[in-house]
């Protein structure tokens, strides 16, 4: 909704929230970045997390 509204691509900044909460953005392409912690930018094919595995 908010690209067809702006044009554009939209990446919502958001406090320190649990996981779960975190899981459900990614479940429904919610572009989102957590500081520190996540950001999620499927639009740009861009996953960066706090952890990862080897």
């Amino acid at each position: 909704m908010l690209l067809v509204l702006l044009g554009t691509s939209v990446i919502i900044a958001l406090p320190p929230m649990p996981p779960g909460e975190r899981k459900q953005m990614i479940d429904n392409s919610v572009a989102f970045v957590v500081s520190d912690r996540q950001l999620f930018a499927p639009q740009m094919d861009l996953i960066l997390t706090e952890r990862f595995a080897v």
